[in-house]
C-alpha cells in the first residue's frame, strides 16, 4: 500500500522520505508516471520542495533520469543532472543495462571446486537456515556461495554474456584488478531447476533475512532465468516471495531497472496486486498528494541529512 501517515505534516523531512517510499512502490507497481510525478515534486518549488543538498533532494534527483526514461520522456536538470532528451536517456539505459547486467555475472572471487559438486536431492532438503548462536550453519553458507556461482554461469550462458574479466583503472583508481574468468559448474548441479533451487534459498532466508548480499544476488539472478524464457508470472512470483526486503530496501532491485524485459514485467503490473496497487488505489493517492498544503513558515527542515538508520540498506556481507 502507499502511505500518507507523514503527508500533512509541515516538516518536509519525514513527508518526502515517505513519498519516496511511495515513488519506489510505484515505479515497481508499474505506475511509471505517478512515480516521476511524485518524485519530480521533491526537488521543484512548491508545496513538496525539499532543501537543496539534503538526502531527500539526492535522492528524488537520482531517480528522476530513470523514472524519465521509463515514461519516454525528457528529465529536467536537477542538482548536478544535466537535461536530457529521451534519446539520451535511451542510450544512457542502454549503457546501464550492460555493466549492470555484467556485474551481476563476474565471478568476482576464485573458486575451490566446481559448485555444486556435493548436491544432492537429499542433502538440499535438510537445509533450513537455522540460526546457531547468531549465526548462519556453515552448511546454509556454503550453498548460499555455491547458488550463486550456478545462477551465474546460467545467466551467462542464457544471454550469452561475457563480463570483464579485469576491472578497468577508471574503477579502482590504481591499477587493474582481475575479478575472474570462467565459472565452474558440477554435473551434479545440472540436475536442480532454478525453481527448486529457490526453494531451498526461502527455505533458509525464513529464518537468516534475505536482504544480505548473496540471497539478494540469487533472487535477481534467477528472475534473470524466469523472464529469458518468456514468465511474467514466473519472475513475478519469485519476487513476491523476496517481497518483505524487495519493498523494504531502496532500489533493492537497482541492477535490473534498466533491463528492458525487467522492465516490461514491471510495464504490465505484475507486481502490482503484491504491493497493494490498482488504478482506484493510485488515483486516490495521487489526489491526497496534491492535496498537500505549503508549509507555514520556518516549518522546513535545514539542509541536513537525516540519521544513518533511517532507511534501511543492502547488506553487503558474503555468507
Amino acid at each position: 500500500m502507499l502511505s500518507t501517515r507523514y503527508l500533512a505534516q509541515p516538516d518536509i523531512t519525514d513527508a518526502a522520505r515517505e513519498a519516496l517510499i511511495n515513488a519506489e512502490r510505484l515505479r515497481l507497481g508499474g505506475y511509471f508516471a505517478e512515480a516521476f510525478q511524485v518524485a519530480a515534486s521533491l526537488t521543484r518549488p512548491g508545496a513538496w520542495e525539499c532543501p537543496r543538498g539534503t538526502q531527500n533532494f539526492r535522492r528524488a534527483a537520482s531517480l528522476l533520469p530513470t523514472l524519465a526514461w521509463l515514461n519516454d520522456t525528457f528529465c529536467p536538470a536537477v542538482g548536478d543532472n544535466p537535461r536530457r532528451t529521451p534519446r539520451e536517456l535511451a542510450a544512457w539505459a542502454g549503457g546501464m543495462a550492460r555493466h549492470n547486467l555484467d556485474a551481476l555475472v563476474i565471478a568476482g572471487r576464485q573458486q575451490l571446486q566446481p559448485a555444486g559438486t556435493d548436491w544432492t536431492q537429499e542433502g538440499l532438503d535438510a537445509l533450513n537456515g537455522e540460526v546457531c548462536d547468531g549465526r548462519v550453519a556453515p552448511a546454509v553458507s556454503e550453498f548460499l556461495s555455491e547458488l550463486e556461482w550456478v545462477l551465474k554461469a546460467r545467466v551467462r550462458r542464457a544471454l550469452g554474456l561475457r563480463p570483464p574479466e579485469w576491472l578497468p583503472v577508471v574503477a579502482r583508481g590504481v591499477t587493474p584488478f582481475h575479478i575472474g574468468g570462467g565459472i565452474r559448474t558440477a554435473p551434479a548441479a545440472d540436475g536442480f531447476h532454478h525453481r527448486n533451487l529457490m526453494e531451498v534459498l526461502f527455505r533458509c532466508i525464513e529464518h537468516t533475512g534475505g536482504g544480505a548480499y548473496l540471497p539478494a544476488r540469487c533472487v535477481l539472478l534467477t528472475v534473470i532465468l524466469e523472464l529469458h524464457e518468456g514468465s511474467h508470472e514466473g519472475a513475478a512470483d519469485v519476487l513476491a516471495r523476496w517481497s518483505p526486503w524487495l519493498v523494504a530496501q531502496s532500489a533493492s532491485d537497482f541492477l535490473l531497472q534498466h533491463w528492458q524485459p525487467y522492465v516490461d514485467m514491471l510495464r504490465s503490473r505484475a507486481l502490482a496486486s503484491m504491493l497493494g496497487l490498482d488504478d482506484v488505489v493510485v488515483a486516490n493517492y495521487m489526489t491526497t498528494f496534491r492535496s498537500r498544503q505549503e508549509s507555514a513558515p520556518g516549518t522546513v527542515s535545514p539542509a541536513q541529512d537525516p540519521p544513518a538508520t533511517a532507511r534501511p540498506r543492502l547488506s553487503l556481507v558474503v555468507g
